[in-house]
C-alpha cells in the first residue's frame, strides 16, 4: 500500500524541520573546545579584575601606583600574581600616569560582538575585549572607562 500524498507531505515537512533543528542547534550550541576557550578567557578577566582591585588598594595606601606587579606583591603578600591559565605567562602591568595603569592579557575569543559573555562594568572598567593581545586602561580617579584599543 502506497502512502497518501498528505502522509508524504507530512513526512517531508517533519524531515525538513528535523534537519533545520539540527542545523540551528549546531550553530547555537558551542563546541566543547570553544567552551574551553570561553572559560579560559573568563578566568583571564577574573585574574585582571583581582589585580585591578589590588592596585586600587595599593594606591589608597601609598598614594601612588606600584611600579611593577612584584612591588604590589611585596607590599601585601596576600596579593596573588596570577598567570595566564593556558600559557603560564605573567599578565602585563604598565603604569601610564599618576593614577592610570594598564593590565594586559592575550585572549582567545572576542567579547565585543555577538553572543559572547559580557563582563559588564566592574571597577568602572568595561571588561569586553577583542581576540588576541589587549590592554585594559584603568584610571583610579575616574568613573569613566579608558578603554584602549
Amino acid at each position: 500500500m502506497q502512502p497518501s500524498s498528505s502522509a508524504k507531505l507530512f513526512l517531508g515537512i517533519a524531515a525538513a524541520l528535523t534537519l533545520l533543528l539540527v542545523i540551528v542547534g549546531t550553530v547555537l550550541v558551542r563546541s566543547p573546545s570553544e567552551m574551553k576557550l570561553v572559560k579560559m578567557d573568563q578566568k583571564r578577566v577574573q585574574h585582571l579584575q583581582q589585580l585591578a582591585q589590588s592596585v586600587r588598594v595599593f594606591y589608597r595606601g601609598e598614594k601612588a601606583l606600584p611600579e611593577t606587579l612584584v612591588a604590589l606583591k611585596e607590599r601585601d603578600d596576600r596579593v596573588k600574581l596570577s598567570a595566564d591559565p593556558v600559557s603560564g605567562r605573567s599578565y602585563q602591568y604598565h603604569s601610564i600616569g599618576e593614577t592610570s595603569f594598564e593590565l594586559c592579557a592575550t585572549f582567545s575569543l572576542s567579547t565585543l560582538e555577538g553572543d559572547r559573555p559580557m563582563y559588564g562594568l566592574i571597577y568602572d572598567v568595561d571588561w569586553r575585549h577583542p581576540a588576541g593581545d589587549y590592554c585594559f586602561k584603568i584610571d583610579i580617579d575616574s568613573q569613566n572607562d579608558l578603554r584602549g584599543l
